[in-house]
């Protein structure tokens, strides 16, 4: 009899210390054991900025951004998305799949925008499906993608693997709803409802409360600069009486060697250059917004203990065109403007200042992410981490530019934009010296970089037909590309 009560009380014993053990490993549900939870705290977290029709020369305006960003990280010169539009853009941030793979074209339905991503099956296989289970929390604030929210029924709805969600439905500043975690909230038309300070807000403060824990992935996504144009309450006053740019493409005088939806436009007015002046100063205002959540979430790491473990990314998901060509706004375009983006990045291991020429293309920040996580992904892109850390014996020779939506390009009803759609769907190659375009009309156009940088020469009429020949075999094969394949001819000499 005593025998047996102490081997009853062993097992018990047993059992306490089994669970008693248990309560100390599991981690967030993560199942981690210590020694792996030591891990997950070592690996870095990761901010993704991802600001709306922001053009490559506003960013530069931006001294917090520039201060803290640039001076501190890694400038890319030579960034692309492959398709110039919102929703398309955003889709391959998310999947690191080009537009022809995941099939979201445009950001109106039915070949584009959240209806469409939606039943791709694209949010089981997110950055944010990637990250969660290597023991990141991730969080999203601001915009998620065109179509979601009332439009698509969506309103209430939380993508798997996104710990935290903050998604705003509409591009008002005032009065306007979002999906807080499950709840539709509004936000009236109080100074302290702009609504790019509130996205801010809410970010830095799951920041603050993830930091030195779990490693986190935020995905912060502020409307700024696209309109519709409404200063924010702190900046009000600022770049007052400032002009566009006026490079050598702005107001082009002669168009007649470029596809008609360029040539039959008329030359800008002068209200159309008011105009354009108008909305660059307002759109720097807005930026202002975006560059002091920079400074505050650099602050918050900071005082955390964590800018040292963080990776900062600062973007856009296409550019914006102000007067060049004669387009007074839009993107969708294969023009440098609207398809080469900013793109900053300060971490660990980045040399402070740091300018990087290789070309980079959006599909690089899914894989860019997994590589930091230390779960290497093969879908169409590859890791940015041997340039931004001087390691890359190799790289990229050419990106796939294309434009796939159906639509123009635009989207309706964009708040006091002005309406330069109507571009055919097209595909396009961009290599170290030439971009080549081939339209769905049969237009096609070739610009030498090199000795044009502002796309003022369509020379594929007077071009050597060898190159021509080079440039539409590669092109042929990027179109159709998926994964390794993608690399492949990426890199085809």
């Amino acid at each position: 009899m005593r025998a047996r009560s102490i081997s009853t009380v062993a097992r018990f014993v047993a059992i306490c210390v089994v669970v008693l053990v248990a309560g100390f490993v599991v981690r967030g549900g993560s199942g981690a054991t210590p020694a792996a939870a030591q891990a997950d705290a070592e690996k870095p977290n990761i901010v993704f900025i991802v600001t709306d029709d922001l053009d490559k020369a506003s960013l530069e305006r931006m001294p917090n951004i520039k201060r803290l960003i640039a001076d501190r990280g890694a400038t890319f010169d030579n960034y692309y998305v492959s398709e110039a539009v919102c929703c398309p853009s955003r889709s391959t941030y998310l999947t690191g799949e080009y537009v022809h793979n995941h099939h979201v074209g445009g950001n109106n339905p039915p070949n584009g925008g959240y209806q469409r991503f939606l039943p791709e099956g694209h949010e089981q296989r997110t950055i944010a499906a990637r990250l969660q289970p290597s023991g990141y929390t991730n969080g999203l604030f601001g915009k998620y993608l065109n179509g979601y929210g009332p439009e698509s029924n969506s309103q209430t709805h939380v993508p798997p693997y996104w710990d935290r969600w903050f998604a705003k439905f509409n591009l008002q500043r005032y009065d306007w709803d979002a999906n807080d975690d499950g709840t539709v909230v509004h936000y009236g038309t109080k100074p302290q409802h702009y609504s790019d300070d509130v996205i801010a807000k809410k970010a830095r403060a799951w920041i603050t409360r993830r930091a030195s824990r779990e490693p986190f992935f935020a995905y912060v996504a502020p409307y700024a600069p696209h309109g519709p144009y409404v200063d924010p309450p702190a900046h009000t006053t600022e770049f007052a009486g400032e002009r566009a740019p006026r490079n050598p493409n702005f107001n082009e005088t002669d168009v007649s060697d470029k596809p008609g939806y360029v040539s039959g436009r008329p030359l800008l007015t002068a209200a159309d250059e008011a105009g354009i002046d108008q909305r660059y100063v307002s759109r720097l205002r807005m930026m202002l917004a975006v560059d002091d959540m920079v400074k505050g979430i650099v602050a918050d790491l900071r005082a955390a203990g964590e800018l040292d473990n963080t990776y900062i990314f600062v973007t856009s998901d296409n550019g914006w065109m102000q007067g060049e060509h004669r387009f007074s706004g839009g993107k969708g375009k294969p023009y440098e403007e609207a398809s080469e983006m900013p793109l900053l990045v300060r971490g660990p291991g980045i040399t402070p200042g740091i300018r990087i020429s290789d070309l980079a293309v959006n599909t690089d920040l899914y894989e860019t992410f997994s590589d930091i996580a230390g779960v290497p992904e093969d879908r169409d892109g590859r890791s940015l981490l041997p340039l931004l850390h001087d390691d890359a014996s190799s790289w990229r020779n050419q990106i796939l530019l294309e434009n796939l939506s159906g639509d123009g390009g635009e989207e309706p009803g964009d708040g006091g934009e002005p309406d330069d759609g109507g571009v055919p769907d097209y595909y396009g190659i961009r290599t170290d010296r030439y971009k080549y375009i081939e339209y769905s009309t049969g237009e096609k156009e070739l610009y030498d970089l090199d000795h044009d940088p502002y796309e003022l020469d369509n020379i594929h009429a007077t071009a050597d037909r060898a190159l021509l020949s080079d440039l539409k075999a590669k092109l042929n094969a990027l179109k159709s590309c998926s994964g390794q394949t993608c690399r492949e001819a990426e890199d085809t000499r």
